[in-house]
């Protein structure tokens, strides 16, 4: 597993910021629609996930985008219990009084 954050405060480089703008202000439908706007969404996640994957090394449908870091956490302590669970293994989790809120709530 891959986890991309800084703690929220990742410096943002000029050209993405260029295309994330220009992506947003062409292709803003919501990428689960039936209509042409959903589909050229969809097309994009698509082709941007394929791409992802093969600059990381991974399968691209294992590659998720998430919202923030709330939403990444809940996810990977999920995918980690579901994996222990098929898998018949005893699966701890730890969390302290400095994990990140998020991690902790996601645990209860």
């Amino acid at each position: 597993m891959h986890y991309f954050d800084y703690a929220a405060t990742t410096p943002l480089r000029e050209e993405a910021a260029s295309v994330f703008v220009s992506v947003s202000q062409q292709h803003f439908g919501n990428t689960t629609s039936l209509h042409d706007a959903g589909g050229a969404a969809q097309n994009i996640l698509a082709y941007s996930r394929n791409n992802l994957s093969k600059m990381l090394g991974v399968r691209p449908e294992g590659l998720y985008f998430t919202s923030g870091g709330t939403e990444s956490n809940s996810l990977a302590l999920l995918s980690l219990a579901q994996s222990a669970k098929k898998k018949r293994s005893t699966y701890h989790s730890f969390s302290g009084r400095t994990s990140f809120p998020s991690f902790s709530s996601s645990l209860s």
